[in-house]
């Protein structure tokens, strides 16, 4: 070889050198920017619905969502937000779902319970008139293990929404009277947003899960939902207002009438007050009256009593003096008789 080739040997090693080094400095550049930008997808559209869920990006449609996250940036996406990282949005929602259930089964008795489910269940409707039917739904539904299923329906609607076809009458009529169907929209991923974002507690924790994009669209829909019932609202209290002006002023001529008859009848008092007082006065004075009466009573059936063995002893020796007198008459008259006789026989 000569000394000329040996320089272009050299040369194209170098050359080969400085193209390895390049295209690795272009890959992990690359590699930068797709995970910059994976990141990116995380933040505007969340986590992946499920697990087989398949990535969007041009040359990755057969590539499952959960494959690329890693554990590492799973943690760095929800260290903000209390750790306790999850792969998809379904697995969120179950987790949040066995949470608000364990809350339930907590409280003490059923009335807690259902009262706990109405705070859940009923800003999960849309409208005013689904509202009233959730509540009367939790207050009807007996025994309370089929509200816990309709719970658990609700649920299960969102993981497993799909498009319902128009044209199957009997399918669509079937789901329109549950529960679940009027509460939950058909969609996957709003279905999934609506639950997170109306029952979490975290709203941060949803942000990182359902993505911003989803997120602000479920704010609209519950803005655009929340306008008509704030409108009724508005109406049913404006109308609660002029009710009440026409029930106050009744009310208010009702309490000068009371009042009015509450001073006559406390004057009323007053003066019964004041007689009860003087006949209490009156009703004592006779009492005294009564004692005196009483040993005056005494005192006289005392004396009768005296006077009556007196009198009784008198008329014993009144008794004994006619019998006396009987005698002395009756001596009297048998002398008299004889000397009848006497004076007969002399004549």
């Amino acid at each position: 070889m000569t000394l000329f080739g040996k320089f272009l040997m050299i040369l194209n090693i170098f050359a080969a050198t400085a193209f390895v080094y390049i295209a690795a400095l272009d890959w992990g550049k690359r590699y930068e920017w797709s995970y910059a930008v994976f990141r990116q997808h995380l933040v505007i559209n969340g986590l992946p619905l499920d697990d087989e869920e398949t990535a969007d990006q041009e040359g990755l449609h057969n590539v499952r969502q959960v494959d690329r996250l890693g554990d590492s940036t799973l943690s760095s996406l929800f260290a903000p937000v209390g750790g306790n990282p999850v792969r998809t949005q379904q697995e969120e929602l179950v987790r949040l779902r066995d949470q608000l259930k364990a809350e339930i089964n907590a409280l003490p008795n059923e009335a807690e319970k259902r009262k706990k489910l109405k705070e859940l269940l009923v800003p999960l409707a849309r409208s005013s008139l689904d509202r009233s039917e959730v509540r009367i739904w939790l207050d009807t539904t007996k025994p309370f293990s089929k509200v816990m299923e309709g719970f658990d329906a609700i649920f299960a609607a969102a993981i497993g929404a799909q498009a319902v076809d128009d044209s199957d009458s009997q399918t669509q009529t079937t789901q329109q009277t549950s529960l679940a169907y009027r509460l939950v929209p058909r969609d996957k991923r709003r279905a999934m947003t609506h639950l997170l974002f109306t029952l979490h507690p975290d709203l941060q924790r949803v942000t990182v899960v359902v993505g911003l994009k989803a997120l602000v669209d479920e704010m609209n829909d519950q803005a655009d939902a929340l306008m008509p019932i704030s409108d009724s609202v508005e109406f049913a209290m404006l109308g609660d207002l002029s009710s009440f002006e026409v029930e106050y002023e009744q009310l208010l001529s009702d309490l000068k009438d009371l009042a009015f008859h509450l001073d006559e009848r406390s004057r009323m008092l007053a003066s019964q007050q004041e007689l009860k007082k003087k006949h209490e006065g009156l009703v004592e004075l006779r009492k005294q009256d009564i004692v005196k009466f009483k040993e005056a009573i005494n005192v006289a059936r005392k004396t009768i009593k005296e006077l009556l063995h007196a009198q009784q002893e008198e008329e014993r020796l009144l008794f004994e003096s006619q019998s006396v007198l009987r005698d002395i008459r009756s001596t009297n008259e048998r002398l008299e008789r004889e000397i009848r006789r006497l004076e007969g026989l002399t004549r």
